[in-house]
């Protein structure tokens, strides 16, 4: 989660949306300006907590993995402590992606350090939100009691272009998207298309899991016919 009391914004953080890249592009907007900030792949955790200007990540668990996905109740709930004000009128924004290509991109994340989450794409598929070996899909970082709560969400498919909306709606002028690092994207050959890892029974699985999400942002499963 950022926050920014200049620019009024809250950013929650998705997964496996390039929403690292988006926090760090962003990070400085939330820090004072005599900060020392560099745009690096990996925040250093200096950068992290609660400040005059904002709020960079979840301080209340700064240790935690979780310290940047900061869910939506608790996020609202952090915030109305500091101001009530700032949940309500704040510009929420997000990073959403095709949930198809999403989850093969969050299966090779599984696979990053060499250790065997998944005997197959398949398996990690019947793991989504089912059972006590369930893998969270993390609808809860952008939707709060089943509902969307962001202003505007751009889309991964068009990232560059949303950033530029974003900063024209907050009024930041000074923006580079040269600034816009390349976090954790190398984990998978991006030449095999995602309609390569599905079979009937996974595909309509993802289609059911994300259904309100693939109506709102207009998504369908695309094939490779290369």
């Amino acid at each position: 989660m950022l926050v920014s009391y200049k620019y009024k914004f809250i950013f929650f953080k998705t997964i496996k949306t390039a929403s690292s890249s988006v926090f760090t592009f962003f990070t400085p907007y939330c820090l004072p300006s005599n900060h020392e900030f560099k745009y690096e792949n990996e925040l250093n955790d200096n950068h992290l907590g609660f400040w005059k200007t904002g709020i960079v990540g979840n301080a209340l668990s700064i240790r935690n993995e979780t310290k940047r996905h900061v869910p939506c109740y608790k996020a609202k709930n952090i915030l109305n402590k500091i101001d009530k004000k700032i949940w309500n009128n704040y510009f929420k924004f997000c990073v959403v992606r095709n949930p198809w290509d999403l989850c093969v991109s969050y299966f090779f994340y599984r696979k990053r350090d060499g250790i065997n989450r998944d005997n197959s794409f398949e398996e990690m598929i019947e793991k989504l939100d089912d059972g006590i070996n369930k893998i969270n899909t993390r609808q809860d970082l952008y939707k709060l009691n089943g509902k969307y709560v962001c202003n505007f969400y751009i889309k991964f498919e068009n990232l560059k272009n949303g950033l530029i909306k974003v900063c024209d709606i907050c009024n930041i002028k000074d923006y580079d998207l040269n600034n816009l690092t390349n976090n954790k994207s190398n984990y998978r050959d991006r030449s095999i298309h995602y309609s390569n890892f599905y079979n009937n029974k996974t595909k309509d699985k993802v289609a059911s899991l994300y259904a309100d999400d693939i109506k709102k942002f207009d998504y369908e499963f695309e094939k490779n016919y290369l």
